[in-house]
């Protein structure tokens, strides 16, 4: 993945390249503090089984907003699906 692929999906630029990407997951904050917020999404590449995670951050004031080159980073890395199991418990039983 490219930096000007990556800049296209987090922006969700209409080029031909980022169309042929697909979000895998809905945009999740996984990190915030008073400066930074920190984002991440997976993509998948369309009729592949090429995964790539995508995150970036962005200032958490209005002021930095403006301010994008000053404190705006992202970065992009291949991921592989998984399947997990997950238990859950309830106070009734169910069938």
């Amino acid at each position: 993945m490219n930096e000007q692929l990556a800049l296209a999906l987090i922006y969700e630029d209409d080029t031909v390249e980022a169309a042929l990407w697909e979000p895998v997951t809905e945009e999740e904050i996984y990190d915030q503090d008073r400066w930074t917020t920190s984002f991440s999404r997976v993509y998948r590449k369309q009729g592949t089984d090429e995964y790539y995670n995508i995150w970036w951050t962005r200032g958490s004031t209005e002021y930095q907003d403006v301010e994008l080159e000053w404190n705006f980073s992202y970065g992009a890395y291949r991921v592989y699906p998984y399947t997990k199991v997950i238990t859950a418990y309830s106070e009734k039983p169910t069938q």
